[in-house]
């Protein structure tokens, strides 16, 4: 025997919202590309980023071969290059010391921002400034002039966050059981790896968010799987806390309530609400209502205790609770990043425009 409760109502027409027929432009379609097509990697590819070489090598032979890179683990290319090979008349000794020269990292050019927002932040330092771009993130020092590096990805960053006290930050990647890093931003004395995060998500780890409060102990984390799996961690103690299926649209933002209660969730066409009571989340979707158009939804920033979200048609949209309640104007395309700070909100757009407002 079971027992099944639920709640059931219909929406009002101050509940139901328009939908936005939004074409979007190419870097709006990069934002919201979904599921293993935004990421395209075979099995030897991944097995290559794993440090598996001599799949690698057979991935490299078979394309070279004119095949696809395809290679099922019992299936070996054909090696057409060994019959054109001919012994050396004269063959060398062996000499098996290290060269005296070698590569080291001295300078990254760029930064990851087609299909990535608010990833590139200050330390808790504010002469450093950390990014990421392919599978490397970046701690920039203004005053110097120079780059440190954390090399421990296996695939490209795609997601980042910073703990409160701007002293740790988290990159997520892509892969097949892609890792969540969390490390030290102190670029001078070495951006240590204190924590390593993997097994729940696939595909990839497409946005993360720290507590603000209790000292940033919890980080959300959103994967690219059929699912859009959530997950909330005890990053310190690798510990999943909690998970859950977070829908079948591309997650775009995660962020926690300033007192750490609410985790918002915006993405494609939808905003949800998560709770979290020991091991249990418990979701509430938001209403647009006649304030607003669903529409791919991609930032969010704090104005008190009210959510305020960036839109696809260049809106800010503010919530209390999970209702809409307030829209502006505040760009001409879409609206990709939003920073709360005390004087207030900034937000940036696709027009190449940085906007102070007020509290």
């Amino acid at each position: 025997r079971c027992m099944i409760q639920w709640r059931h109502g219909v929406a009002t027409d101050e509940e139901t919202a328009e939908t936005i027929g939004i074409d979007p432009d190419v870097e709006d379609r990069e934002d919201v590309k979904d599921g293993s097509g935004a990421y395209e990697r075979t099995e030897l590819m991944h097995a290559a980023n794993e440090s598996k070489r001599l799949k690698y090598f057979q991935y490299l032979e078979d394309l070279a071969a004119g095949g696809t890179g395809n290679i099922d683990d019992g299936e070996l290319p054909v090696q057409r290059w060994t019959g054109r090979l001919v012994a050396p008349s004269a063959i060398p000794a062996t000499d098996l010391r290290m060269p005296e020269s070698n590569l080291e990292l001295d300078w990254v050019y760029g930064y990851r921002s087609h299909d990535c927002r608010s990833n590139v932040k200050y330390a808790a330092d504010s002469r450093l400034v950390l990014f990421h771009v392919a599978k490397i993130a970046v701690c920039y020092n203004k005053e110097k002039h120079l780059q440190s590096f954390m090399k421990e990805h296996t695939d490209e960053i795609v997601s980042m966050a910073v703990h409160p006290t701007g002293r740790f930050c988290a990159t997520g990647q892509v892969g097949k059981r892609p890792p969540i890093l969390i490390w030290t931003t102190n670029g001078d004395t070495g951006m240590k790896v204190i924590s390593r995060l993997q097994g729940l998500h696939t595909t990839a780890v497409v946005a993360m968010a720290f507590t603000r409060h209790g000292e940033g102990k919890y980080l959300a984390t959103a994967g690219m799987d059929t699912d859009h799996t959530i997950g909330i961690y005890d990053w310190r103690n690798g510990a999943l806390l909690a998970h859950a299926k977070g829908g079948d649209k591309k997650i775009l933002d995660l962020d926690y309530s300033p007192d750490g209660s609410t985790l918002v969730q915006v993405g494609v066409d939808h905003i949800q609400f998560w709770h979290r009571k020991g091991r249990n989340l418990s979701m509430r979707r938001g209403i647009i209502g006649k304030k607003g158009r669903v529409q791919p939804l991609s930032c969010i920033g704090w104005a008190g205790p009210f959510a305020v979200v960036g839109t696809q048609d260049g809106h800010l949209y503010r919530f209390e609770g999970h209702m809409l309640r307030g829209s502006l104007k505040a760009h001409d395309r879409t609206v990709t990043t939003i920073h709360t700070c005390i004087d207030g909100l900034v937000s940036g757009g696709r027009d190449g425009c940085v906007k102070i407002w007020s509290p």
